[in-house]
């Protein structure tokens, strides 16, 4: 009786195995898995972090102060970095006070920094609103990221004791991504696996790599190009342009053949940029191809986005372009939304789980 009661329980056990793992397949089948790709300083980090702060609960305590300490960072670098630049080209501070205040900001070691004392502080203000290290900046001799420009256009708020980062502060301010960053959250009855890798250009083997060894679960790529670099060449090239160097990254990303049926989202970002220095600079000395108006942002977009859209017109593979500005809350809510939407219905349509 015994060893039919056993045998009997084994087609139940089986059974109970095949079941649990439907519901593993079921569940596999609403996850979707997203991959961020661009090159270092194109926004990516920031839109990965508006994806947090969009869908994901509040930042901790810790990771506040984590952001508050590369604020102050940020601005203490920056200045670091215009004071030696002011050095090379021989430009003279205006207040002759200042030289001791820059010597001051130059002996900071910045990579321990939890904060900023009171004369610490003062010493970055006086040197900020000095006209020589203006005329520095304005030189553009120095690489100055647009979060330093924020933080220190706003150091009354930001340098105050007890200062606390914002939301929008947290979106701005600039951590270099040097690793692999992953975020999850539900969203439409969806679990959505975010990935943000480390920025990388044309020539980085070792990024190429981690490419290949990521690319071949994802579900959809977002990449992100800085079209507003549009009149920059890339370091250390006396002609290679910033975003056709963007432009040959893109074709390498979403030509590969493990993505031939990947869905790409197009990121042409910080529109608000490009629409600034578009007012300033004509597009047609940086793009000789370019036969419309100059100073015209319409035309200008229309030919950004089909310097990227070319890319793959021979595969007839669609692309999504979406013209962004990264640190535009509910501007980039509205983006994710109608992509988070689309990207479900195209999952429940493919696998039919209505």
């Amino acid at each position: 009786m015994s060893k039919y009661c056993c045998c009997n329980r084994k087609p139940d056990a089986h059974k109970e195995i095949e079941k649990q793992l439907e519901r593993d397949r079921k569940t596999r089948r609403k996850e979707i898995e997203i991959i961020f790709f661009g090159k270092t300083g194109s926004g990516k980090t920031t839109l990965f972090r508006q994806l947090q702060i969009i869908y994901g609960d509040e930042y901790s305590d810790d990771e506040v102060g984590y952001f508050k300490r590369h604020v102050y960072k940020d601005i203490v670098q920056t200045i670091q970095a215009l004071i030696y630049s002011m050095k090379v080209l021989n430009i003279q501070f205006q207040d002759d006070e200042n030289l001791e205040m820059a010597k001051r900001v130059h002996s900071v070691d910045t990579f321990y920094m939890k904060t900023i004392s009171e004369e610490l502080a003062n010493a970055i203000k006086l040197l900020w609103n000095d006209r020589g290290v203006q005329t520095c900046l304005e030189s553009g001799s120095v690489s100055v990221s647009d979060s330093a420009i924020y933080f220190l256009n706003d150091m009354d708020r930001v340098l105050e004791p007890g200062y606390s980062p914002s939301k929008q502060d947290i979106v701005r301010v600039f951590i270099p991504t040097t690793g692999i960053q992953e975020y999850v959250f539900e969203q439409e009855r969806h679990l959505f696996r975010i990935t943000e890798m480390g920025g990388f250009n044309l020539h980085t083997f070792r990024c190429r790599k981690l490419l290949f060894q990521f690319i071949q679960t994802i579900h959809v790529i977002f990449y992100v190009a800085d079209i507003s670099v549009f009149e920059k060449t890339v370091e250390g090239s006396d002609s290679e342009n910033e975003v056709v160097e963007a432009v040959d990254l893109f074709k390498l990303v979403v030509l590969h053949p493990w993505v031939s049926r990947t869905s790409v989202v197009l990121f042409l970002n910080k529109i608000d940029l490009f629409k600034e220095k578009l007012k300033r600079h004509n597009l047609h000395d940086h793009f000789p191809e370019y036969i419309g108006p100059e100073h015209d942002v319409e035309a200008g977009c229309h030919f950004m986005k089909n310097l990227f859209l070319a890319v793959q017109a021979e595969e007839n593979r669609p692309i999504f372009p979406h013209f962004t500005c990264a640190i535009d809350t509910p501007g980039m809510k509205r983006v994710f939304d109608n992509i988070i939407q689309y990207t479900v219905q195209s999952n429940i349509k493919k696998h039919k789980l209505l």
